[in-house]
């Protein structure tokens, strides 16, 4: 079966290749094959970045050109203009169905039915209208807020099936499609990574990727893989840094960043006494694995909001295949299992009095000779890519019906 993968991305992140691609191209082995159509507004060498990767994973490219500005009018008439690319593209192409990631594909997606009877997936990947809200300040109550909600809305009723990162989304969003609408059109899927990439270091190795950067075999390493932003509680990552060796331990702090020159800045401006423990610099995505491999305990600290209840964090998936206990913010993501094989610290307010209950933990977990395999086991049964794309093959099945 073919299908046009449709996705709206800024030139900063890398998630199509990063991470879709190796899903969409391993689904070949479902009988799904994919085209891409990426509405962006990089530049051309970032857009032919996109179509060489593309290309290498034997899946057809083309970039559509998102408006920007005017009030924010033009990403929207964007989107509305998109159903010709979609309808278009899905012609040339010879697809018998869409798969529509996020709010914008969908209203192109919508618009594009205007024109012709094409059956979709939509791939709600979160909440990020409701991620706008939170972080954004994104006025609820603004015309253009609500008229994407009803895009939402519209697309998870329509859609034969629609795909959400956790259990939780999964009801927000059969809410949200209103009565009448069947929840086994709606699918829990998985951010799932490489695990032969994404694996644990010999001893050997891990010393010598420690040495590159001067740090000693002994020390305690907490690792961090992501963005910078305020969700993502850089103080508290400094905090408990400082707590850890104030009981003694030669903590270290590994931050693997597109911005490495404004986290050391954080550090120096929050945290100037920890700054000579931090060391950030920007790798490669098929780098981060042998980094984060080289680490003791992976931080995914984040903000708790309504909107992050619906994420499944990548760089979960990433420490625990690489084989590192995680201390993390509850409730974001699906951590259950994680968190009752003692390799998941749950942190839920982010205060002295919980991140001091991670510390002994860490203490505790790093001791702990089965840790390390216990994460790589939780990380192969929930977030390997082939988890992932068994999930992808279990919620697209439907469209072959339509």
């Amino acid at each position: 079966m073919k299908l046009l993968y449709v996705t709206w991305d800024s030139p900063q992140v890398a998630y199509l290749e990063g991470l879709f691609l190796p899903i969409l191209e391993r689904l070949r082995d479902f009988d799904f094959r994919f085209d891409v159509l990426q509405f962006t507004w990089g530049d051309r060498d970032r857009i032919e970045a996109s179509a060489s990767a593309c290309a290498g994973a034997g899946i057809g490219y083309r970039a559509a050109r998102v408006r920007r500005g005017w009030g924010g009018a033009g990403p929207l008439l964007t989107a509305w203009r998109g159903g010709r690319h979609i309808f278009h593209q899905v012609r040339a192409s010879e697809a018998h169905a869409v798969l529509a990631r996020s709010t914008m594909p969908a209203l192109s997606m919508l618009c594009a039915a205007r024109r012709g009877s094409v059956p979709f997936a939509f791939d709600a990947d979160g909440l990020p209208l409701d991620e706008r809200i939170d972080f954004a300040e994104r006025n609820p109550a603004g015309l253009t807020h609500r008229v994407l909600r009803d895009v939402e809305a519209q697309a998870a009723r329509r859609a034969a099936a629609v795909l959400v990162r956790t259990s939780v989304a999964r009801d927000i969003m059969i809410a949200r499609a209103g009565a009448g609408c069947d929840p086994a059109r709606f699918f829990v899927v998985t951010n799932g990574r490489d695990p032969s990439i994404f694996a644990p270091l010999s001893p050997e190795e891990r010393s010598i990727v420690r040495r590159s950067i001067d740090i000693p075999d002994e020390a305690l390493l907490l690792g961090y893989a992501g963005s910078l932003g305020p969700q993502y509680r850089y103080e508290e990552m400094l905090l408990l840094l400082r707590m850890l060796r104030e009981r003694g331990t030669d903590a270290r702090l590994l931050m693997i960043t597109p911005e490495p020159h404004a986290a050391l800045d954080l550090a120096r401006a929050t945290a100037p006494d920890m700054l000579a423990n931090c060391v950030s610099f920007r790798a490669e995505p098929n780098g981060v694995a042998r980094w984060m491999s080289a680490c003791d305990i992976g931080l995914g600290l984040r903000t708790s909001s309504f909107s992050m209840q619906a994420v499944a964090p990548i760089k979960l998936a990433e420490y625990l295949l690489c084989g590192l206990p995680v201390v993390g913010t509850s409730g974001i993501g699906d951590t259950k299992i994680a968190e009752e094989s003692g390799v998941f610290f749950p942190v839920r307010n982010s205060n002295h009095l919980d991140l001091a209950a991670a510390c002994e933990w860490i203490f505790h977990v790093t001791r702990d000779g089965g840790a390390p395999g216990r994460a790589r086991t939780v990380g192969m049964t929930q977030f390997s890519i082939d988890t992932a794309v068994r999930s992808y093959a279990a919620a697209l099945s439907g469209l072959r019906n339509v």
